[in-house]
């Protein structure tokens, strides 16, 4: 959020062997500078104010908008230098080859020429150059020009040491210590601001260039922005801002598992020279480094591998301009400490063009490639606060919000319940938002009713413990009624087309509760239930109230009792005493198990809270490895989900926005679903075969049948 209005933050990375850069969110495209402060909300305070859109959190920026006091004018410049401090430690002992031959078993040298793959071959201190051409362990003469000269590296080719001219064969280090260069950065920033006590005023504009540590990638920046107050009454005050941002980028090719910059540069091995007897700095400006006079391309592998580094800096460029325009206007009414009132309007344009190009000769493009791309994003917002409160006593304080948003008619949160009596080692919330405790029955049915009537079609039920469901309004111990109970009567048509319930722990999510979601009417078969370890002692520790065999037995039970499920788990990485056994031990019970999702989360310590005190501490760095891998984890097991509900037909519900030319949806059981824009889709459910995965990872699908009472098709009809 940038002054109160959702922004377009999305990346549309293309990852395929055809795109394959990796595509930065559109938080870059502010200046720091403008910045006045950053906050964060979490639960219910993000979705009364934001809605859907804000259920994972929400970053809010306040952007500067002037002070009172005559003109003040300010100038920056800074510049920057990075360079890559730490390396992959590769093997610097063995040149290409094979690492035996069917006569002697021992290694041997082979030329690039041959096209071969192997570079395990003799040590290099064995090997030495020739450049006779009748050299017994002489290559191919393909490997030779019309002039009987070794066209692969300047030296001649390898043969076995004492054989050859006396010359000891290069050990190429630098073909990736000497790749990289310093990044230079230079960011160039004015203001001008003051204003009265009635108006204020701001303008800022900003210049930045930077030079990537990978030659030839490049990103230029300038922003342009007015700001400004006025306060119109004792009890109005108006504001606005207006941003300009045009950005151009040069990426290179990150690769695929056939070509791109890191394989050409970490799998070529320490007997071929990638820049051919330049150094690093003129190879990449020296066509003849990586080109041969008749066009080829000069790389380990004879032309037919990986790309050579200094190829794709020159010859697999990815160009993307963007051009953006986004603002708000907000009016502020504050009547008395117990009416307050806000309204926020924005909008926010982005135009993104982007070029790929492949020439001639490329290992993923051989024949050449150009793709042009043009993504438009239009978004609009307005959001109504109105809140108020005060102390009635000494010790208690009332406090209300209400809050309206005007384009969130998709999907909505309503929380059934609050507080909880768990007394987890690591979490403050007990603490935070108190006992356990629930709305009553009758005024979440009314809730649901409500939220129906304004258009919304799917109610994801929230709470801190929510499975806990049934504690008295105040606290009480005594279950007026269940989770169970709850979602029962939640079954029934109140106007509402689907229920979906948020996380669950494992020890009340209850076989009943299952058996009934698997034959529900309106619960999708979607759960979330948090994990934390798949360690019976790092669980201990924590002060779960579980061991990981029940939590394997209710994963296999959902598998068992719905088909095609999408399951996620929460995790902890990083915890206090968890070694590095423990950790093996919860990577591989999460990779036993049958689910769709991981939400990884890196231990941090919180103040009061038993955790904190607790000795052996895992180090920030082995936590960031843990959490590292366990994200790869998460895209392995999603992309498997995503594999298995191919050919399958499902019922979208699709999202209100445009974004970038695309119409966004879940299905009942949560695979997200990407359609070139249609504002016939918007907040329509849509029965839909789901046809195959972009190389953006979304889910592409065509509709079957438009269901005007959706509820006539069942879950186990969508699916088959």
């Amino acid at each position: 959020m940038i002054d109160g209005i959702i922004t377009n933050n999305e990346t549309l990375n293309s990852g395929s062997s055809t795109a394959g850069t990796a595509t930065s969110n559109r938080l870059m495209d502010l200046n720091n500078d403008d910045i006045e402060s950053i906050n964060i909300l979490k639960g219910s305070a993000a979705t009364a104010l934001y809605g859907t859109a804000g259920a994972p959190g929400v970053i809010v920026i306040t952007t500067k908008k002037g002070e009172e006091g005559d003109m003040r004018v300010s100038y920056t410049h800074s510049t920057g230098v990075d360079w890559l401090s730490t390396t992959f430690n590769l093997q610097d002992e063995f040149a290409q080859g094979r690492n035996r031959s069917r006569s002697n078993r021992t290694p041997y040298w082979r030329s690039p020429g041959t096209g071969e793959s192997s570079s395990y071959g003799p040590r290099i201190t064995d090997l030495e150059y020739s450049t006779d051409p009748n050299h017994p362990e002489a290559p191919s003469a393909s490997d030779f020009d019309g002039d009987g000269n070794y066209i692969w590296d300047k030296n001649g080719f390898l043969v076995t040491r004492g054989t050859g001219n006396g010359t000891p064969a290069n050990n190429y280090q630098d073909n990736y210590r000497g790749f990289f260069r310093e990044a230079m950065q230079s960011l160039n920033n004015l203001s001008i601001q003051g204003g009265t006590e009635k108006a204020t005023y701001a303008f800022s504009t900003s210049f930045l260039t930077n030079e990537g540590i990978v030659p030839n990638e490049e990103y230029g920046r300038k922003t342009f922005r007015l700001a400004g107050t006025i306060q119109a009454s004792d009890k109005l005050k108006l504001a606005t801002t207006f941003n300009f941002v045009r950005s151009d980028y040069q990426r290179i090719q990150q690769g695929s598992n056939t070509s791109g910059l890191l394989l050409g540069l970490y799998r070529t091995p320490i007997s071929f020279d990638n820049a051919n007897g330049f150094s690093p700095e003129d190879a990449v400006d020296n066509p003849s480094s990586y080109i041969f006079a008749n066009g080829a391309q000069r790389n380990y592998r004879g032309g037919g591998g990986y790309d050579n580094p200094y190829w794709i800096v020159n010859n697999a460029l990815r160009d993307e301009t963007v051009n953006r325009v986004y603002g708000s206007l907000t009016a502020d009414y504050n009547l008395n400490k117990w009416f307050n009132a806000s309204l926020i309007i924005g909008a926010d344009y982005t135009s993104d063009a982007r070029k790929q190009n492949f020439e001639k000769g490329s290992r993923t493009r051989s024949t050449g490639y150009v793709s042009l791309t043009q993504y438009n994003s239009f978004l609009t917002d307005a959001i109504l606060n109105i809140s108020g409160g005060d102390a009635i006593t000494d010790k208690i304080n009332l406090n209300y919000l209400v809050s309206a948003n005007a384009f969130d008619r998709t999907r909505s949160f309503l929380k059934v319940q609050d507080g909880c009596d768990y007394k987890c080692t690591y979490c403050t919330i007990p603490r935070a938002r108190g006992f356990s405790r629930s709305d009553s029955l009758e005024n979440i049915k009314d809730n649901i009713s409500k939220i129906a009537s304004k258009g919304v079609k799917e109610i994801i039920l929230t709470g801190v413990n929510i499975g806990d469901y049934g504690k008295g309004e105040y606290g009480n111990k005594k279950h007026k009624s269940t989770f169970f109970d709850l979602i029962k009567e939640l079954d029934k048509s109140m106007g509402i087309e689907r229920l979906r319930i948020s996380s669950v722990e494992p020890n009340l999510l209850k076989n009943e509760i299952i058996d009934f979601i698997s034959q529900s009417n309106l619960f999708v078969p979607h759960f979330h239930i948090p994990l934390q370890s798949g360690s019976n002692k790092i669980l201990g520790l924590m002060k779960r109230r579980y061991q990981k065999e029940l939590y394997q037995q209710k994963i296999e039970y959902i598998n068992r009792k719905i088909d095609n499920v999408c399951i996620g788990v929460d995790v902890i990485v990083g915890f206090p005493g968890e070694t590095e056994e423990d950790f093996q031990e919860t990577y591989h019970f999460l990779k036993s198990l049958e689910i769709s999702y991981l939400h990884v989360f890196t231990y941090s310590e919180r103040d009061d809270t038993e955790a904190a005190l607790m000795s052996n501490i895992v180090p920030k760095n082995i936590r960031n490895q843990r959490s590292r891998m366990l994200r790869s984890l998460s895209e392995k097991k999603s992309r498997a989900f995503y594999n298995s509900q191919l050919k399958s037909k499902r019922i979208v519900l699709y999202e209100s926005e445009n974004k970038y030319g695309y119409i966004h949806g879940y299905t009942d059981n949560y695979v997200k679903v990407r359609t070139p824009w249609d504002p016939k889709l918007s907040n329509k459910l849509v029965y839909s075969k789901l046809k195959n995965i972009d190389d953006e990872g979304f889910m592409r699908a065509e509709k079957v049948v438009q269901n005007k009472n959706v509820r006539q098709v069942s879950y186990s009809d969508a699916h088959g």
